[in-house]
């Protein structure tokens, strides 16, 4: 899986769940992901994390070091090879 946790520019972490419009988007290091806040319609930015950095916290993944921060998860997808 991989897991992604969210920042506005300041570097304040924001929980995955005060998010909307999660998208890809282009950048110089490679796509990321990027959502817009809830409240403030501000652009946040995402950066992957190591799955050790989070823990499974009801139907969702959590910061260990923050639990108040969720992150979002999605499981990678491998490609279906054709039949020979």
């Amino acid at each position: 899986m991989e897991f992604t946790v969210f920042s506005e520019a300041s570097g304040q972490l924001v929980s995955a769940a005060d998010l909307r419009d999660l998208n890809e988007e282009a950048s110089a290091g490679g796509a990321r992901l990027v959502g817009l806040h809830k409240a403030t319609a501000e652009k946040v930015s995402g950066r992957r994390i190591s799955e050790d950095d989070v823990e499974k916290r009801g139907d969702g993944f959590c910061l260990k070091a923050n639990p108040a921060i969720r992150v979002d998860a999605r499981r990678l997808k491998c490609p279906s090879r054709a039949a020979t």
